[in-house]
């Protein structure tokens, strides 16, 4: 990373997970593994989702209200 990078966000995380737990879903020998990782993939995008539903409430917010 270089210096002046942002760290990934939350969702961004989420999201890799998301894309690692399909490629080893692909990959996956049976079909109860498969299955599994597929759950673990959508957990991970919908978590991504409310990270992002988050950030967007709490800027929302941010921007609305009034200065003390």
């Amino acid at each position: 990373m270089a210096p002046f990078d942002e760290p990934p966000s939350k969702a961004q995380q989420c999201r890799r997970n998301a894309y690692y737990c399909g490629v080893l879903a692909r990959a996956a020998d049976n079909a109860g593994d498969r299955i599994q990782l597929m759950a673990m993939q959508r957990g991970w995008l919908a978590l991504a989702d409310s990270e992002d539903w988050l950030l967007g409430a709490l800027r929302t917010r941010d921007m609305t209200s009034t200065p003390a």
